[in-house]
């Protein structure tokens, strides 16, 4: 690869690492309000995923335009569904309520699966086995959620933050690997 066009794009990938790093460190503090703040209302938590989903949304987006890779339209149409979801959530907060176990179970399915992806995508490079683990992890959660659709507020709140911690870390490792890397290869 030429030297001049192997500076030209490490730039950009490192600002993408930069992105997951952001992503990480909102992820974490929602993790942290969920654990600190159970017994806030119930119209609270509903707002707050319409927004995590929204701002996933957009940063995913922004991700997409600084990824040059094969992947970069999976993050591109990533960021496009979080972000319709988020604003779809915001604007029906009664429905919000009623369906959150669900939707945030899924969100935590498409969340991990994609996580897992990625790994696979970053396997040469070390790591890659804690990205893909942390994706099973999220998944697994998911499927928790899902098949116990009976579970009580406090123990949505507590997978709750278990999901959003695990996700933090793993983007985390991701941004911080993306700065590190050299830059992506075609």
């Amino acid at each position: 690869m030429n030297p001049e066009k192997n500076a030209e794009c490490c730039v950009p990938a490192r600002r993408g690492g930069v992105w997951l790093l952001f992503i990480s460190l909102v992820l974490f503090a929602l993790a942290l309000y969920v654990t600190f703040r159970p017994m806030e209302s119930y119209v609270d938590l509903s707002i707050v995923f319409g927004w995590i989903f929204i701002f996933i949304g957009i940063s995913k987006i922004f991700v997409s335009m600084y990824r040059y890779s094969s992947s970069w339209g999976w993050y591109l149409a990533y960021g496009i569904i979080s972000l319709a979801l988020g604003v779809y959530l915001v604007a029906h907060i009664i429905l919000t309520m009623e369906i959150l176990p669900m939707i945030f179970a899924f969100w935590l399915l498409l969340q991990g699966c994609f996580i897992m992806s990625n790994a696979i995508t970053m396997r040469p490079r070390s790591g890659w086995g804690w990205v893909f683990t942390g994706g099973i992890l999220i998944v697994l959660v998911s499927f928790f959620l899902l098949f116990m659709p009976a579970l009580s507020l406090m123990t949505l709140i507590i997978w709750t933050a278990i999901g959003l911690y695990i996700a933090a870390v793993i983007y985390f490792i991701m941004g911080v690997k993306a700065m590190k890397d050299k830059c992506h290869k075609e």
